[in-house]
């Protein structure tokens, strides 16, 4: 099972995904990386590295996502990468309705 992203599956914009990356050691420097999931959903240090698969247990887990363009991380525990990631989908879903100010838009019922 590959790189699992949690969000809107049916939109074309990356802002609706959130990622789970590892920064690991790679040759002397701190990099991201994709992480690759086991069969049953579960995170064992395994990332993607150039389309090889390879295991790193040395570094920290994060959640990606876009925010007006931007990237931002989030440090999470590797025990609650996968719900928490969930739980940032949803709140980036519920987040679309608000305006610039971070003020709830007012939604017309008619």
């Amino acid at each position: 099972m590959g790189s699992t992203v949690f969000g809107s599956s049916n939109s074309p914009h990356y802002a609706d995904r959130v990622n789970i990356v590892k920064k690991i050691k790679l040759q002397n420097q701190w990099r991201f990386a994709p992480v690759v999931f086991e069969p049953n959903g579960r995170l064992k240090d395994k990332v993607r590295i150039n389309g090889q698969i390879e295991i790193h247990a040395e570094g920290a887990y994060y959640l990606e996502w876009r925010v007006n363009g931007d990237r931002k991380r989030e440090r999470v525990a590797k025990e609650d990468a996968v719900d928490q990631a969930r739980r940032k989908a949803v709140e980036l879903e519920a987040g679309k309705t608000r305006d610039c100010s971070g003020r709830r838009a007012e939604v017309r019922r008619e």
